[in-house]
């Protein structure tokens, strides 16, 4: 199954920002337009593999799960509008 989301690139400062509109918090941002696609591309794959593992466990099993997949790595700090964030 293919999964299709919008993806908004737009200058910002000195470089591009993108964002996810219908996933809040999957934004990116680099000096270049081919940059911030990569990024978002990879912010991207990340968010929905959090999505995945937080429909089938609970959030401190998915959170012990996500940073054993891929931590440490660089990662960009959580933002407020994160899926670990819900109350």
């Amino acid at each position: 199954m293919t999964h299709t989301d919008a993806v908004v690139i737009e200058p910002a400062g000195a470089g591009f920002s993108a964002y996810v509109p219908d996933l809040p918090g999957c934004v990116a941002a680099a000096s270049t337009r081919e940059g911030v696609r990569a990024e978002i591309r990879g912010r991207l794959q990340a968010f929905l593999a959090v999505r995945w593992l937080t429909s089938r466990y609970t959030r401190d099993q998915a959170a012990d799960l996500w940073a054993a997949l891929v931590l440490p790595t660089n990662l960009p700090a959580v933002s407020s509008a994160s899926p670990w964030n819900r109350a």
